[in-house]
């Protein structure tokens, strides 16, 4: 769930740990903000969030802490995101850390 993502990553901040896998952990669009400001000082490198519910992940809100965190490998694999959610996602790159995004199965029908 969204609560328990923050609170993992909440925990991490004074940690060395640098790959966090939340596959099956049914975060949804409405937590990432914070799930985002929680993972800020993190060491943080590889997120998976694959196979959650991000279908509604469309708003540049969703993504923009994005930026503020040490990630460089997202997973997004079976996420539901959609075309609109991966072009917002797209739009809010700049300024982060990332270096490669694996965006996978994207949609509800598949």
């Amino acid at each position: 769930s969204d609560s328990t993502a923050i609170a993992i990553a909440k925990l991490l901040k004074d940690t060395s740990i640098t790959s966090l896998d939340l596959t099956h952990n049914h975060m949804t669009a409405q937590g990432l903000n914070d799930f985002w400001k929680a993972l800020e000082g993190s060491k943080i490198s590889y997120l998976s969030l694959a196979s959650n519910r991000l279908r509604y992940a469309t708003d540049k809100d969703c993504w923009r802490g994005l930026k503020k965190t040490a990630i460089q490998s997202l997973d997004l694999r079976r996420s539901k995101i959609g075309d609109e959610g991966i072009s917002v996602l797209a739009e809010s790159l700049a300024d982060s850390q990332l270096l490669s995004v694996n965006i996978g199965y994207i949609h509800d029908d598949l």
